[in-house]
């Protein structure tokens, strides 16, 4: 697990990460060496943080990184986007790296997880609540009901997402052809003991294509990396920060979607912005834990939903049905303006006592204090966790760096595995035309 910030002015953007990473899924056992922080090299006012999970397609993401600013040499690109459309293109043109029977296995691995996801969470989830709902037993008919619903919402929940492949159609005929068989098998074992009917079946092999295409808004998609470019184009004036998550690559188009990005501007003069476990840095910015937040608005949200029927209990008596009605609409109405006024006000006194004196602050701050800062809240994080009941999935050296326009990409605090006097040698290696390279 990561934890990790960029924190930007017109100045710099300052990076900060810990060094904490789970060896296995399971929580355990945890390694605190990892290096989350690369440098696109000296001549790139660039630099890439890492979390979630530290190799792409089984290949480490240091490995990749480093043998991706090889490809760049000295040229700079223009915008500091332009380095991530690069770094997509690498991926998906490198088959040197990634044969496509590597890609396959990813695939019907990701297919399979999915599939039984559904069987495990999803349906049980379903056929609890329906148990509960109902006081009744349910027989065979119903549990495949209720599963064809379920695959035919997830089946329109992915065909409304949002996609960054070219030609998403041909590229599902391409997947189609070619891991049709694959896909009939892993439907005949899971389900071997649960028959299914022919249209269910089709949605799910149709499911099994759109896994490598869309990405459903709303839903929480865990098998990914999350890849944060953060510095200076050529001709960027500013500071910008442009997360991705990447997820897999399959016959040659890489699944990946770009999150907000983030720029410094005249008007907008600091940005902070946590990644990977962010609830201590988020709680610091706005003043309130974000799990308190989303309590908060949940048990809202519920007594106004309530509300009017509890008061419509009280006088039942009093009133007919149509005078009820009315009155319910009425209540409704109101309470749900009351409650947006409510949240309105609470992000109105967030912002103003909170969020602003804090970039107020960190947008006239000098390189090393955007540095300190970026080290204090990744170092607050790592001790919530260590004296919590908590998995301490986060820890170990903190490495931080700074991006100028002018500076480029400057180490301010960094791990090595080795001793520097005893590995000249390696230093010397990066001496090119009498500049020192950013390793």
């Amino acid at each position: 697990m990561t934890t990790e910030v960029a924190i930007m002015n017109r100045q710099a953007v300052a990076l900060a990460a810990d060094s904490a990473a789970t060896a296995y899924s399971g929580g355990r056992p945890i390694y605190t060496h990892a290096n989350k922080i690369l440098s696109l090299g000296a001549k790139h006012a660039v630099g890439v943080m890492i979390y979630s999970s530290a190799t792409f397609m089984g290949i480490p993401w240091e490995t990749l990184i480093k043998m991706f600013r090889e490809t760049l040499g000295n040229q700079q690109q223009n915008q500091l986007e332009d380095y991530g459309k690069l770094l997509v293109e690498f991926l998906e043109n490198n088959k040197e790296l990634f044969p496509e029977e590597l890609q396959i296995k990813y695939a019907m691995s990701r297919i399979d997880d999915y599939f039984e996801s559904l069987i495990i969470e999803t349906l049980s989830h379903r056929l609890d609540f329906s148990f509960f709902e109902n006081q009744s037993e349910i027989n065979e008919e119903d549990i495949k009901k209720l599963f064809s619903d379920i695959v035919e919402e997830e089946l329109e929940k992915y065909a409304n997402g949002e996609t960054y492949v070219n030609k998403p159609k041909e590229y599902g005929q391409l997947i189609e052809q070619k891991l049709g068989a694959h896909v009939d098998q892993i439907i005949a074992e899971l389900f071997e003991i649960f028959p299914l009917d022919d249209k269910t079946k089709e949605n799910l092999k149709q499911l099994a294509t759109y896994l490598f295409i869309y990405h459903p808004e709303d839903s929480q998609e865990y098998d990914y990396t999350g890849v944060v470019i953060s510095g200076f184009g050529d001709k960027d004036i500013f500071p910008r920060v442009q997360p991705l998550k990447i997820f897999g690559l399959l016959f040659g188009v890489l699944k990946f979607k770009k999150e907000e990005y983030k720029k410094v501007t005249h008007q907008n003069t600091a940005l902070i912005m946590p990644f990977a476990q962010d609830e201590v840095m988020r709680t610091f910015i706005d003043g309130i834990s974000p799990y308190l937040m989303s309590y908060n608005d949940f048990f809202f949200k519920y007594f106004v939903s309530e509300l009017p029927q509890l008061i419509l209990d009280e006088v039942e008596d009093l009133i007919d049905d149509e005078q009820e009605n009315q009155i319910h609409k009425a209540i409704k109405a109101k309470s749900l303006k009351a409650y947006k006024k409510y949240k309105s006000n609470i992000n109105r006194f967030m912002k103003e006592y909170n969020i602003n004196p804090v970039l107020t602050v960190t947008s006239v701050m000098a390189k090393d204090e955007l540095a300190e800062l970026a080290e204090s809240l990744v170092h607050l994080t790592c001790i919530k966790k260590k004296y919590s009941t908590e998995d301490e999935t986060v820890g170990g050296p903190v490495d931080v760096a700074v991006i100028s326009k002018g500076d480029g990409f400057v180490w301010i605090r960094r791990k090595n595995y080795f001793d520097s006097q005893d590995n000249y040698k390696f230093f010397n290696k990066y001496k090119r035309h009498g500049e020192q390279e950013v390793i």
